[in-house]
């Protein structure tokens, strides 16, 4: 707000998820899988008699009612392959429901890859002593709280010191 060059450091992400019959996955297990063929994050977890399997962090524009797209669910179903028997053939006709969400994840301005998503929360502070805090989840924003004061704190501090 004080530097109106300032980058834009909130990036949309979405993250969809798809219900497939209780086959998919045993009846008190999850997994989730960090290595997947593009780099995201899969899971499957057992919810209600069913599984939920899906992904998060895709690049996404803000929308009111966002949609997951066929691809994304397509993605979801072909990485799903490379867990389950070969016996088990996996079918689009099998989804029994898909949903999409968006969440902010932040970039950090001060990062050299620009690309770099923060999933926990950022506090910058700007030259003039602007202090930004954003991201994280609402969860932690107590732990945010804490470590912003400190830097308030130390900032207070150091211009103290000049």
């Amino acid at each position: 707000m004080d530097n109106q060059e300032a980058q834009n450091i909130v990036a949309p992400a979405s993250g969809v998820h798809i219900t497939l019959p209780n086959y998919y996955a045993p009846a008190k297990i999850g997994l989730i899988d960090p290595s997947t063929s593009d780099g995201r994050v899969i899971f499957f977890l057992p919810w209600q008699g069913n599984t939920i399997a899906g992904t998060t962090d895709s690049p996404a524009k803000v929308e009111q009612h966002p949609v997951p797209k066929e691809e994304e669910i397509e993605w979801i179903l072909n990485e799903v392959r490379n867990y389950l028997s070969p016996d088990i053939r996996v079918r689009r006709g099998d989804v029994l429901s898909a949903w999409s969400g968006l969440r902010p994840l932040v970039k950090d301005p001060n990062a050299k890859d620009t690309q770099s998503l923060v999933r926990n929360h950022l506090i910058d502070v700007s030259p003039t002593g602007l202090l930004t805090i954003a991201g994280g989840k609402v969860r932690l924003a107590s732990l945010a709280r804490a470590a912003l004061v400190g830097v308030s704190e130390g900032d207070r501090a150091r211009r103290a010191d000049c």
